[in-house]
């Protein structure tokens, strides 16, 4: 059952979704409107944590990368009736609406009213507690001086974007340049999940379920949105050319 604590343990799932994008857009200006998108769910990586409250102590029962998931994916792994808590970055407008848009009209309002019950969204949260949140959870990461030993880190967002389009637009899975750019998003996607496990030990949340400041959330001005999306997509169709 959603929420509930079994022995004074709580499961936890940290998620991360990389986008299969269809449309005639380049760069960062595919990111425009969520509405409008022409775009699947290319990869999901799903880290799945036992966290025992009264010993402080955590568990990871497995991390898994699923190419071009599908619906039964998702109602199998998301919705896992030991689940209690899913945790996100910026997933409440990226990751959970791609989600929950796979589904009939129905399922739409059943998965979504489940997930508001038990979702974390560490981009809200930190914005709740006043932590710069700009240049994403890397940079967070950084900011906050916690320590993680990944290669991923260092791979620049010019790198990631090609290697991105390579594997999302390419109809020969089969070359090498295909393999290593494979390589280099599922090392960012990992690198990614296992960042919001320790951002939210950092923010202390760990062993905590939905908290007040969980339900924050962040009040995107159109202006500033606008802004941000035309800067990083003349950055991106500068150098990804």
């Amino acid at each position: 059952m959603f929420g509930k604590r079994i022995k004074n343990k709580i499961t936890k799932i940290y998620i991360d979704l990389e986008p299969s994008y269809n449309g005639n857009e380049t760069g960062y200006a595919m990111f425009n409107n969520l509405n409008d998108w022409n775009a699947s769910i290319g990869m999901f990586g799903i880290l799945k944590i036992e966290f025992d409250i009264k010993k402080k102590t955590k568990r990871q029962i497995y991390f898994k990368q699923i190419l071009n998931p599908n619906i039964e994916c998702f109602e199998k792994l998301l919705f896992e009736d030991d689940v209690d808590m899913i945790v996100t970055w910026n997933g409440r407008k990226f990751d959970i609406p791609l989600i929950i848009n796979l589904f009939s009209l129905d399922e739409k309002e059943q998965y979504n009213n489940k997930i508001k019950n038990i979702d974390r969204d560490l981009i809200d949260v930190c914005s709740y507690k006043k932590i710069n949140i700009k240049g994403g959870i890397g940079e967070v990461i950084k900011r906050l001086n916690i320590g993680i030993n990944t290669e991923e880190k260092d791979v620049s967002l010019h790198k990631f974007f090609n290697s991105w389009d390579t594997v999302f637009r390419s109809d020969d899975s089969k070359t090498e340049e295909y393999k290593k750019a494979l390589n280099i998003v599922k090392g960012r996607n990992k690198f990614d999940c296992e960042s919001l496990v320790l951002l939210e030990e950092k923010l202390s949340l760990s062993y905590e379920l939905k908290l007040k400041q969980d339900f924050f959330s962040i009040d995107w001005k159109k202006n500033n949105m606008k802004k941000r999306t035309r800067k990083i997509s003349n950055f991106l169709n500068k150098n990804m050319r």
